[in-house]
């Protein structure tokens, strides 16, 4: 009787919120040449939040890109990038409550402790949720219409206070796929977060056994040598002298490599541009994650280092990535980040 009772009322509130939808949507035609394009965005906001508060994710998208994108409302682009994550399985609720306390208070196991989110088992390198999550990323990167995707950019657009939320809403989604590329590419266990422990008995299905996330041999002599000696040295986690890479991370140049590993370059730095510049919540796991970006910065300038990633650190523009590092010996330089920041972050 109680479980009639329940799927009864859950079939009024979808229903309710339908019908509130449909509402808004009868109010915006109703007006029709008489509203203004702002307002008919105003209505696709309020409509689409209905939509979403019952994960109707495809309907919000519809009724926001019909109502057309202003690079210049910070309300629609939030909601829209809302709306593309929610396709791509990403809920606030579920970040807030079941994957943010997950987060290690130590820097050491920040990045491991990301790929135990309940939404990090990626199984695809073209998995269609990643993709969603990275459009969602990608509208709030680039709000405001500006050419490099920075806070700092982003500022001269937005008042004080809708930059900083847009910030901290990409910042979530940003814990959410990186902890997706680290526990495909890092072959990672989803009960512990340990780089290159992933099996199907704990979680992790791609059937991989890489403990690095690239099989190192950089065409540069100087970069090869201090890459062994890292590896020899047990400093770096699983990646051993005798560990391999991931199965699709092969080969640099090939194309698909380059763009693979271009998106990590890209989402980490605009990850790091953000913790960088953005106040963050009173937490202690926010606290630990800025000892991330203190580290990443000293691993850009450090003086051995500096000259084989100091130019990608700053790096944001996937379009850029894949042109400047798309044939050798610039595709070592990729090698050089992976080495320098993936390995010894998440060790």
């Amino acid at each position: 009787m109680n479980r009639h009772f329940t799927i009864a009322i859950k079939s009024m509130n979808k229903n309710r919120i339908t019908f509130y939808a449909t509402i808004l949507l009868l109010i915006s035609g109703i007006l029709g040449c008489g509203t203004s394009k702002k307002e008919k965005r105003e209505i696709a906001v309020d409509t689409a939040k209905v939509y979403l508060t019952n994960t109707a994710c495809a309907d919000a998208i519809s009724v926001l890109e019909d109502a057309g994108r202003d690079q210049k409302d910070a309300k629609y682009l939030q909601t829209l990038a809302s709306a593309y994550a929610c396709r791509g399985g990403y809920s606030a609720l579920t970040f807030y409550g079941v994957n943010l306390p997950k987060i290690s208070v130590t820097q050491e196991q920040i990045f491991g402790s990301l790929t135990m989110f309940s939404t990090s088992g990626m199984i695809d390198p073209e998995d269609a949720d990643y993709n969603d999550l990275l459009l969602a990323i990608n509208i709030l990167a680039y709000a405001g219409d500006v050419s490099a995707p920075t806070v700092a950019a982003r500022a001269e657009v937005f008042s004080a206070n809708e930059a900083g939320d847009i910030n901290l809403q990409n910042l979530y989604m940003l814990f959410t796929i990186l902890g997706k590329y680290l526990f495909y590419y890092g072959n990672s266990d989803p009960s512990t977060g340990t780089k290159g422990g992933g099996t199907a008995a704990n979680g992790n299905p791609n059937g991989f056994s890489n403990g690095c996330f690239y099989d190192y041999n950089p065409s540069n002599a100087t970069l090869k040598a201090l890459i062994d000696v890292a590896r020899a040295s047990g400093t770096l986690g699983s990646c051993t002298s005798t560990a391999t890479g991931s199965p699709k991370l092969q080969a640099l140049p090939n194309a698909n490599t380059v763009k693979r590993m271009c998106q990590g370059v890209v989402l980490l730095n605009i990850f790091i541009d953000i913790l960088s510049n953005t106040t963050l919540p009173d937490d202690s796991a926010m606290d630990s994650v800025g000892e991330v970006k203190s580290l990443f910065n000293a691993l850009c300038s450090d003086g051995i280092y500096s000259a084989y990633v100091g130019d990608l650190c700053n790096m944001r523009s996937q379009i850029s990535c894949e042109t400047n590092y798309a044939t050798a010996p610039e595709s070592d330089k990729l090698e050089a980040y992976f080495f320098i920041m993936f390995e010894t972050l998440f060790n």
